[in-house]
């Protein structure tokens, strides 16, 4: 019986997974790509469709459809199996893996944890029909609150930890549900307590997080103010915040059949923008854009609308994320909101109004100088902040065009002559350049240099699994073992460029041909420079047989001549 890999690897060519991520060509019986792990100019990333695995020259990746799945999703193995299972059609039931009797692994009992945590959250919600009305007034409907599995913990102090007692104190600590108490007495007691639940969920779609939204206070609690209007799950071995984007699993098919995405903060934002008709929205969790977010992005859509709040907070987020994404090569536009409204606000208030904002954004330099015209008290308070602010975003443009127009632009709005704002925006380009060139350097332990004789061995001990008298005459001419343990790693490697060469029988000959020639020139090159030491001691009897040696090792190198 086939196992679940090789089920999914049966429907699922490489060719079609990778090409959801990067930009394919032919390149022999290979095709390559630019490698999605590391900047490049040039593509050195192999795709074998015979082999089902990749390469790149560049950095040393290498792996499978699950490897690549993982890396590029941010997920583990079996968050991959259930992406590509869903993606090759397989049901889920159809890939119970065997064994499993014993103890699960920490991940696999927090997955499980917090799948129960939130089927616990969503029947709350369900007794709480005032809740569910505070849903509604803020704009969600019934089918919303479903989809998005919205919940509700009650507000007592240890009712989530007495619920799901059965996973133990270590667990419901480290899937962050539970915080530990100072007094021994006490135990643990529940993180969030009379709040809305959001459940966050991983590029596969496994919860992994909370968001609590507060909605009434803790049993007993003597404070007058009210708590934070938010609490978040703590970092855990299942979420990294500044990994995640929350929605991404729903999201993914609509940015790349939309070719672009849009970028919220807050939950309702992104429930509200979804149910306004952009499923191609993805809010942040609790943290500033990132390096990561952007990454995650890129292979679906370099087209980002940011929508953020109008507040001040909101414009130093969008300047922050903006400068990001423009240095990650994205084409940014922002979403102007109504002073005092978020995306939420909007979207309640209408589909139409919201689509109308997202469709009317304004490339994000534009947006940015607009606002701080706003704000400036005078022409020269404007210069400053545009120097500041403005600047490094058009410095940023890969675009040489889309630079000349922004430069033109600020030029006009400053009052200042276009050459002053080129001659800022091409220091500040310089100083970047230099900035990114240092961070694109691939170091060098991924691609150590290999000696031409070490690659052709490690051509034929490629080939030689599946011809035995290759190995046997290989050994006749060199001591394998040191090669083998050394080249093992660059298998893959060695297969790539074999199908990058054209294709032929004698492949194996003619390998061992190189072989034997370049071990002759290694004798050459060592002759030589044992001549060069001779001469200069005036030693004529050892220079004398040297030369001789070279004559006889020369003609056995022009035997191997082609």
């Amino acid at each position: 019986m086939d196992s679940p890999v090789e089920k999914i690897k049966e429907r699922l060519p490489i060719t079609e997974v990778a090409a959801s991520y990067v930009k394919l060509e032919k390149a022999g019986k290979s095709l390559k790509a630019r490698c999605p792990f590391h900047k490049e100019r040039t593509a050195s990333f192999f795709i074998s469709p015979e082999r089902g695995t990749f390469y790149c020259f560049g950095c040393g990746e290498k792996g499978d459809i699950f490897t690549l799945t993982e890396r590029l999703e941010g997920v583990d193995f079996t968050g991959a199996l259930r992406l590509l299972a869903e993606r090759a059609g397989i049901p889920l039931s159809e890939l119970k893996m065997q064994g499993g009797q014993g103890r699960k692994e920490e991940k696999d009992r927090l997955y499980a944890l917090m799948e129960e945590a939130t089927n616990l959250f969503q029947k709350n919600l369900v007794a709480r029909p005032d809740v569910r009305e505070y849903l509604k007034g803020r704009g969600l409907t019934e089918e919303s609150i479903k989809n998005w599995r919205l919940g509700y913990t009650t507000p007592q102090w240890r009712y989530l930890s007495e619920k799901l007692g059965t996973y133990g104190d270590a667990d419901l600590v480290a899937g962050g549900l539970s915080i530990r108490s100072d007094k021994k007495e006490v135990g643990i007691y529940d993180r969030f307590r009379g709040r809305i639940m959001f459940p966050i969920a991983d590029s596969a779609g496994r919860i992994i997080a909370f968001s609590g939204r507060y909605f009434e206070k803790t049993e007993g609690s003597t404070e007058e103010k009210e708590p934070a209007k938010y609490v978040n799950s703590p970092e855990t071995a299942l979420f990294r915040k500044s990994f995640v984007l929350h929605g991404l699993d729903r999201a993914k098919g609509s940015i790349r059949t939309s070719d672009f995405s849009i970028l919220v903060e807050g939950q309702m934002d992104l429930l509200m923008s979804h149910q306004s008709g952009f499923p191609n929205t993805v809010a942040l969790s609790g943290t500033a854009l990132t390096d990561y977010h952007l990454k995650s992005l890129s292979y679906l859509s370099k087209r980002l609308v940011l929508a953020l709040d109008c507040d001040e907070a909101g414009l130093r987020s969008t300047l922050r994320s903006a400068g990001l994404a423009l240095a990650q090569g994205f084409d940014v536009k922002a979403a102007e909101f109504p002073k005092g409204m978020d995306p939420a606000d909007v979207a309640k208030e209408g589909k139409e109004a919201y689509r109308k904002t997202i469709r009317e954004s304004k490339p994000v330099i534009e947006f940015v100088l607009i606002r701080l015209r706003e704000k400036a008290k005078d022409i020269r308070g404007l210069r400053k902040s545009a120097e500041v602010h403005v600047l490094p975003l058009i410095a940023s443009l890969p675009s040489a065009i889309d630079r000349a127009h922004f430069v033109e632009t600020v030029a006009r709005v400053l009052e200042v002559p276009r050459e002053a704002v080129g001659e800022d925006v091409r220091k500040i380009s310089s100083q970047e350049v230099s900035v990114r060139e240092k961070k694109e350097e691939v170091p060098s332990a991924f691609a150590p240099a290999l000696s031409t004789l070490e690659r052709l061995v490690g051509m034929v001990l490629a080939l030689a699994p599946a011809n035995e008298s290759l190995r046997v005459r290989l050994t006749e001419l060199v001591d394998v073992a040191p090669y083998e343990k050394k080249l093992l790693e660059y298998r893959e490697r060695f297969l790539f460029e074999l199908e990058s060469e054209d294709s032929r029988e004698d492949m194996g000959e003619e390998l061992l041909r190189l072989i034997e020639r370049e071990m002759i020139e290694e004798e050459i090159r060592s002759a030589r420079r044992e001549l060069a030491s001779s001469e200069a001691s005036r030693n004529e009897e050892r220079a004398t047989e040297l030369l001789a040696r070279l004559q006889t090792l020369a003609r056995s190198r022009d035997k191997l001549n082609p």
